[in-house]
């Protein structure tokens, strides 16, 4: 994670959501470590945000050696999509909310949870856009041309 906040801020190579949803796994996963309390609960979330990286990852391989706009590209955009929307909004919501009703938890892994469940908000819009604009406008027929 620290290698990628450095790339973020040195490089500008990433948008203010993903240099937010770094900064907050590093303080979550740093204040778990240091109290040694809710192990469990961070790399559950850790797991959830981390578990579309590899489909992610393909899209930019298959990219680089033009196989993208390909059967196995589109595949892995579906994969990519529903994989995203459900780890981050069925066992992430479950997460958010028992960790929200635990008495246990304390102040700092509540507000980290929160934060990173908006910031998942914010991800599952961009890649909603992403989604509709390639695979449900684009297959809309355009309405035929008059000759004249």
């Amino acid at each position: 994670y620290q290698r990628r906040v450095r790339g973020c801020c040195l490089l500008g190579s990433e948008a203010a959501p993903m240099l937010a949803h770094h900064i907050i796994s590093i303080w979550t996963l740093s204040y778990s470590l240091y109290q040694h309390r809710f192990g469990a609960e961070v790399t559950a979330v850790c797991f959830g945000a981390e578990v579309t990286n590899p489909s992610l990852q393909l899209r930019w391989f298959f990219r680089e050696h033009n196989i993208y706009d390909t059967m196995i590209g589109y595949v892995n955009d579906y994969i990519f999509v529903f994989s995203f929307a459900f780890w981050r909004f069925v066992p992430g919501s479950y997460i958010l909310y028992r960790a929200l009703l635990d008495e246990r938890t304390d102040v700092v892994i509540k507000g980290g949870a929160v934060i990173l469940y908006l910031i998942s908000i914010v991800f599952m819009h961009g890649v909603g856009k992403f989604f509709f604009r390639k695979y449900v406008w684009k297959m809309k027929k355009p309405e035929e041309k008059k000759v004249q």
